[in-house]
């Protein structure tokens, strides 16, 4: 496996994350995370590296749940469910934001 295949998956999967958040904030109306999340579509446009690290990263972002979402959603709903111990009206219902709509976790990965 070379570095090129594990940069390559990353931003697919990166990307795929990304589109997610955009469209959980669409349907909630958060103006201002929509606004920063284009922020990120611009940075990552650009050529940028974009990571999600760090706490409150959600559960789509750091297991393979995303990609089976996208896969399968009844298979992913069914997981979801046996995984997840208390049930929610709203799959992946939470997200932390800041004050000013920036959500957490996301940076920029720049070479010095």
């Amino acid at each position: 496996m070379s570095i090129e295949f594990l940069h390559e998956n990353a931003i697919a999967f990166y990307n795929f994350l990304l589109e997610e958040e955009y469209n959980f904030f669409q349907r909630h109306k958060v103006g201002t995370a929509i606004m920063n999340l284009r922020n990120l579509e611009g940075m990552r446009k650009n050529g940028d590296f974009l990571l999600r690290i760090g706490k409150h990263q959600g559960f789509l972002g750091i297991t393979i749940m995303l990609i089976l979402k996208k896969a399968s959603p009844g298979l992913y709903k069914r997981a979801y469910k046996s995984i997840v111990p208390i049930a929610r009206y709203e799959v992946n219902k939470a997200r932390k934001v800041t004050q000013e709509g920036r959500i957490l976790g996301w940076c920029r990965l720049v070479q010095g």
